[in-house]
């Protein structure tokens, strides 16, 4: 139970993730964008997601089992009807619902990345992660703070991105992607980076190339 527990209440994890929204939108003016019905839009989420956990705790509360998630040795039943049959996690649900509302008040593109996060943090982890140009309206600046981020999280997630930006592909450990040698022939190319010694290794582009590549040669008969 003890890897299951939660040292921070969910609350005061999104509480924090907030303040870091906040602060990330007041540092970052320059990617402000406009939100029709901005305070609408922002009340909706915020009023949808507290709904959405507040249902959760009701249903644990029927069940007569704890809504503490920093103790579920104290948990008693498996909950699965109300909001349980749409997701298993509602309380987490709202909290991200929140947060999006708290994104859409601040209209910056760094505050987007704030729901995202505070999901990231509480699945603990996925196995991987897929990102399709995530990064494409950052900044250079903005790009390596990106990849010193998903760096703490590469420990125990996969991150599978798609990106046309050479920094973040820079600081991938391996690149797969699609080249042209050939007029109108497509040919993939994969490699992988030594981070300590800087030098690419050109991967088999297939797996059948893979295979052969591992199979023993055949012995030489005199």
């Amino acid at each position: 139970m003890n890897k299951l527990e939660l040292k921070v209440p969910p609350p005061a994890v999104a509480l924090l993730m907030a303040l870091a929204m906040w602060l990330a939108a007041y540092g970052m003016d320059a990617l402000s964008f406009a939100v029709p019905e901005r305070r609408a839009v922002s009340m909706a989420l915020a009023a949808l997601g507290i709904g959405v956990s507040a249902a959760g705790s009701l249903s644990f509360w029927r069940a007569r089992t704890t809504v503490n998630p920093t103790r579920p040795e104290a948990a008693s039943s498996l909950v699965t009807t109300g909001v349980f049959r749409v997701t298993r996690n509602p309380m987490y649900l709202g909290l991200v619902l929140v947060l999006a509302g708290w994104a859409a008040h601040l209209a910056n593109v760094a505050a987007l990345a704030g729901p995202l996060l505070f999901a990231l943090y509480m699945v603990k982890p996925s196995p991987f992660c897929l990102l399709d140009e995530l990064d494409a309206p950052l900044d250079e600046s903005n790009i390596h703070r990106f990849t010193n981020l998903l760096k703490q999280f590469v420990k125990e997630s996969q991150f599978i991105i798609i990106t046309h930006n050479k920094s973040t592909i820079a600081a991938a450990d391996a690149i797969y992607g699609v080249t042209m040698q050939e007029r109108g022939v497509s040919k993939t190319l994969s490699m992988k980076f030594d981070q300590h010694k800087g030098e690419p290794e050109v991967l088999p582009t297939t797996i059948a190339d893979a295979v052969r590549a591992a199979r023993p040669s055949a012995p030489v008969e005199s």
